[in-house]
């Protein structure tokens, strides 16, 4: 993607949809390595090359068709073979798989944050699904997820799985998402915030806002949770209401505080209707300071 990340940072500031499509695998002799990238914006709009021109016609119109579907990624494979010399493929007898997604940046905040680092010369990832369930191409999250833990574990950071640590003036503790329930991975708040010196400030981060009770319970200060979308568009924000006992902003339970971020991102449809888009800063201040 680096080939044409500096067109992409401005097609995504301007909120621009547009189909990316990458190489992902390369066999035998090929023109462009893996990560190299084309896209194609709605207006047909071309930037970048997956393969010098020799299958550039047909990811083009891969691309135009997913953007104007809306269809899930899909992943194509290139090649040569002397039964079908005049189709189109590598006239270098090579193979290459392309990965191709539509790509809308408001759904992705994650996105042009990674661009604009590459912008200012920094190193940034984004890490995707590329191979498995069909329905799982493009995805940047998926259960089963202890390798990349582990990875994130390696780099100097700290997950917390059920799991605090004490900082400078509070304690921050993280649970598991209630998801994780389903492989027996579920919160676990005594795990988490059992045994903490309860004079001590405490703040929970737990992605979804109905385990608040729990917190309640255990004397957490200020729990931070998203999920929720603000509702996204009608009549989800009735269902989002019923589900949830805060769905965007900030409420006090007992003498818990619990901020629901609205967030970046959508469930299903890429559309928000009355919940707008926010990344929210937390500043966290004493009464004494």
């Amino acid at each position: 993607m680096l080939n044409i990340a500096d067109t992409l940072r401005t097609w995504c500031r301007e909120a621009r949809p547009f189909a990316l499509a990458t190489v992902i695998q390369v066999s035998g002799s090929a023109p462009l390595p893996v990560g190299t990238s084309l896209a194609v914006d709605a207006d047909g709009n071309v930037v970048g090359s997956v393969s010098g021109g020799c299958v550039e016609g047909a990811v083009y119109e891969l691309c135009q068709h997913l953007l104007e579907s809306g269809e899930p990624p899909t992943r194509a494979r290139f090649g040569y073979s002397d039964e079908d010399a005049f189709a189109v493929g590598l006239t270098c007898g090579g193979e290459l798989d392309v990965l191709v997604q539509r790509i809308d940046s408001v759904d992705r905040p994650h996105l042009i944050t990674a661009l604009g680092e590459v912008a200012s010369s920094r190193p940034a990832a984004v890490a995707q699904i590329i191979d498995g369930p069909e329905e799982l191409l493009g995805h940047e999250y998926i259960s089963g997820a202890e390798p990349w833990i582990k990875k994130v574990r390696d780099l100097g950071l700290r997950p917390l799985e059920n799991a605090r640590t004490e900082l400078p003036g509070f304690d921050l503790a993280g649970v598991n998402d209630v998801r994780g329930e389903e492989e027996g991975q579920g919160p676990d708040f005594t795990k988490a915030l059992g045994d903490r010196d309860r004079s001590r400030t405490s703040v929970l981060l737990a992605h979804q806002p109905v385990v608040i009770e729990d917190a309640v319970r255990h004397g957490v200060d200020l729990q931070l949770s998203g999920h929720t979308h603000g509702g996204q568009l009608w009549p989800g924000n009735y269902l989002a209401e019923l589900a949830n006992p805060t769905v965007a902003g900030l409420e006090r339970y007992g003498d818990t505080q619990l901020y629901v971020s609205r967030g970046a991102g959508v469930w299903g449809p890429p559309v928000r209707v009355g919940a707008p888009s926010d990344i929210t800063v937390v500043e966290l201040a004493s009464k004494q300071a």
